[in-house]
């Protein structure tokens, strides 16, 4: 488990604001609370993995250089769909976790915003490129990253046709970066939204007092010690905690109202998740679509 890094994960998860869907962000939780209890929970089981038989022959699950019939690396980290050379193609599945590892994206679900982000730049910079398809399997993942992720989304619209298109899952970090596309679409069945801002904070001291163990830490400046094991948030670092979820949330709204200006209000306020038809209704994607084919005929 050491290559999985788990103290990291531990800060990201329980330290951070995370743009992440609900049942997502508990899976994880449920998952790192047995290891500090000193089990073994298994990673695989905690995030969502590649859906079997999703992906045809057109379709990858992870952006990244394809090895050639030739021996060849091709070094492009999108691929163009079937018969249009002139449409690339950025596959976004996974939990988005900023530099995430080749292993921890390969193995346990996770897409590195870095990786969306190269494959974002090569795109805008290839001539015969006209349009970019960001094909999007996400729950969301950690708000780091996902600000200027949305931004390249929104500048290679400058430049380039851009659409996003749905048949599983688009939430939270995921439609703060991916609703920056001009258009989007959707199958009836996927699901969309989860427009908001969580952060967990584990209080372990009922534990460790049973286990007679006690921290002590030596620090300067009043919040440095915040979340220490066994210690209780007080009401200063509770309102602190607070404000710095708010302040990301304010930023994640801002945004997808800047991207779609006619989005119901209560899609930037419930964090919910709709279906195709609801989010049509309510403003956040423009059309439906039966699946990966029509969706291509319609560029």
């Amino acid at each position: 488990m050491s290559t999985i890094q788990l103290p990291l994960i531990f800060q990201a998860f329980y330290c951070e604001p995370m743009a992440l869907e609900r049942g997502h962000f508990y899976s994880l939780h449920n998952f790192l609370l047995s290891r500090m209890a000193g089990g073994e929970g298994d990673l695989m089981q905690a995030v969502p993995q590649e859906k079997p038989g999703k992906f045809g022959h057109q379709r990858a699950s992870i952006a990244r250089p394809a090895l050639m019939a030739s021996g060849e690396v091709d070094g492009r980290y999108y691929f163009t769909a079937q018969g249009r050379k002139d449409v690339a193609v950025i596959p976004w599945n996974g939990v988005m976790a900023k530099n995430a590892g080749f292993l921890q994206e390969a193995c346990m679900g996770m897409v590195s915003h870095d990786r969306l982000s190269h494959a974002t730049q090569q795109a805008m910079a290839a001539p015969e490129i006209t349009k970019i398809v960001f094909d999007i399997g996400s729950p969301g993942g950690q708000v780091v990253g996902t600000p200027e992720l949305a931004n390249l989304i929104r500048m290679a619209g400058e430049s380039k046709a851009t659409y996003a298109f749905v048949d599983y899952m688009m939430a939270s970090a995921a439609v703060y970066a991916g609703i920056q596309a001009q258009e989007i679409y959707m199958t009836p069945s996927a699901s969309i939204g989860s427009i908001g801002t969580i952060l967990g904070v584990l209080d372990d001291s009922v534990r460790m007092e049973k286990e007679g163990l006690k921290l002590e830490l030596f620090t300067a400046g009043k919040h440095k010690a915040i979340g220490r094991p066994g210690q209780q948030l007080t009401a200063d670092d509770r309102k602190y905690l607070q404000e710095t979820v708010n302040n990301a949330n304010q930023q994640f709204v801002s945004a997808v109202k800047t991207a779609r200006p006619g989005v119901a209000k209560e899609v930037l306020t419930d964090a919910k998740m709709y279906t195709g038809e609801q989010a049509v209704k309510l403003g956040l994607v423009d059309g439906l679509v039966s699946g990966w084919e029509e969706f291509i005929d319609l560029l």
